[in-house]
Order: C-alpha cells, then sequence, then structure tokens
C-alpha cells in the first residue's frame, strides 16, 4: 500500500502554483515597446497551470484557476470572466484527461495542451463574437496559439528539467515488489 502524502504538502504544492501563477501573469502584462502592444502575449498562466494540472491534480483547484482568471482578465483589461471561463474549461479537460497522458509519450501531452490552447482561443473569440465585442485579427490569435505552444514547451523544461517537477503518482506506476 502506498503512503499518502502529508496534506501541508498539498499545501506546498498549491504555493508552487500560486507564485508562478503570478509571476506569469505579470509577465503577460508587461509592455515591452510599442509594436509589440499589438501583438498578443502567449498565455502563460494556461501554460503553467496545464503543467501542474498534468502533474499534481490535487495541488491546482478550479477555484485557483477560476480566481488567477479573474485576476488577469481584471488587470489585462479584458471582459470579466469570459478569460476565467475558458481557461477553466480547458483547464478540467486536461484534468480529466490526466491519468491517460500519464501513460503516454510526452508528445501526447504537448498535442493535448495544443489543441486545448486552440480550443481556448475559440472559446474566447466565440465568447466575444456573441457579445458583439471586437475580436483580434486572425492572425494575431494565430500567433498567440502558436506562441502558447512554444511557452509550454519552455515551461516543460524548466519544471521538469531545472525544478524537478514530477507526476503526483509517479510511485504507483512501478511494478509491486514481492513480499519477502
Amino acid at each position: 500500500m502506498v503512503a499518502r502524502a502529508p496534506s501541508y504538502l498539498k499545501w506546498l504544492n498549491s504555493l508552487v502554483l500560486i507564485g508562478f501563477a503570478w509571476l506569469a501573469i505579470l509577465i503577460e502584462l508587461t509592455p515591452l515597446n510599442e509594436e509589440a502592444k499589438t501583438m498578443l502575449a502567449p498565455d502563460l498562466l494556461f501554460c503553467v497551470a496545464a503543467f501542474l494540472v498534468l502533474r499534481r491534480p490535487s495541488a491546482t483547484p478550479a477555484f485557483l484557476i477560476v480566481i488567477f482568471g479573474l485576476a488577469r482578465d481584471l488587470l489585462g483589461g479584458g471582459p470579466v470572466g469570459l478569460g476565467a471561463l475558458a481557461l477553466v474549461a480547458a483547464i478540467e479537460c486536461l484534468r480529466a484527461l490526466g491519468e491517460f497522458l500519464s501513460r503516454r509519450n510526452v508528445f501526447f501531452e504537448f498535442g493535448a495542451v495544443a489543441v486545448f490552447s486552440l480550443l481556448l482561443i475559440v472559446l474566447q473569440t466565440l465568447g466575444l463574437l456573441i457579445t458583439f465585442s471586437h475580436t483580434p485579427p486572425l492572425d494575431q490569435l494565430a500567433s498567440r496559439v502558436f506562441g502558447t505552444i512554444l511557452a509550454y514547451l519552455l515551461i516543460y523544461v524548466f519544471f521538469r528539467w531545472v525544478l524537478r517537477v514530477r507526476g503526483e503518482f509517479a510511485a504507483d506506476n512501478r511494478l509491486p515488489r514481492k513480499a519477502a
């Protein structure tokens, strides 16, 4: 029988989400120059949340994702709640696929993140179209999806190989030992 991790460890893992989610929001909203203001930044909050929900699902509760999505909407000046709703939908779909993806190659994970990154943009654009709001041009949306996929690759490398964040149930996937 596998021993459960102490509850304080779950809260420490949640602090990792809180810290890196704020950092992702601040980096995403940082103005670079006049030319960069017209381009859409990659969705770094989605990348951090997607990586952590696939590795540590118990440390990434949905209410934290909603809070950070709303904070990004409020600070970024977008429609309040639309980005948070799309973010929660994409992250919860990834959470449902987490066990399936943990047993597959890493390319399946990158493919799933790419699909849900595209789904995130589509949901936000549909919400803007329904409310008759201004929607960004398709080339900017495509560059945001492409940038988000590249950012996920960088975040994957940073979290996995620099910080050594592994799956929550990595020990459960091993073969059981024979009793002596």
